[in-house]
């Protein structure tokens, strides 16, 4: 099992424009214990509370693909994360990381994680 800690800093705001808000990790704690990049279930901690999420390890930025970020999408969270530390405990790994040609395509592919993490995350 893994274990992501980090601040909530700035992100390009792209999933919440699909409907799913990501709070981007600083990913200077990843140089440090690296993990290996895929897409996780995972029990995220905000000051002091629990919540099922999802960890993106490794999504690439556009303009650099050597570059990447640490995404966590919190399933029934609302509020402004920026600047809070988080730290998820990475469940099991749900898939692989792929390039999705479509946005319908990566917002199905979404609503398939979520599912996946509810089943994992309610055991």
């Amino acid at each position: 099992m893994y274990l992501v800690k980090g601040k909530v800093i700035k992100g390009e705001s792209r999933g919440q424009t699909l409907g799913y808000p990501t709070a981007n990790i600083d990913k200077r704690y990843f140089k440090l214990h690296p993990i290996p990049k895929g897409v996780y279930a995972a029990r995220t901690t905000v000051d002091s509370e629990k919540h099922h999420s999802i960890v993106i390890i490794g999504a690439p930025f556009k303009k650099n693909k050597k570059e990447f970020k640490i995404e966590v999408y919190l399933l029934k969270f609302k509020g402004n994360l920026r600047g809070l530390l988080l730290e998820a405990e990475l469940v099991k790994k749900l898939r692989d990381l792929r390039i999705f040609f479509s946005e319908e395509e990566l917002i199905n592919q979404i609503q398939d994680d979520i599912c996946k993490a509810k089943t994992i995350l309610s055991n």
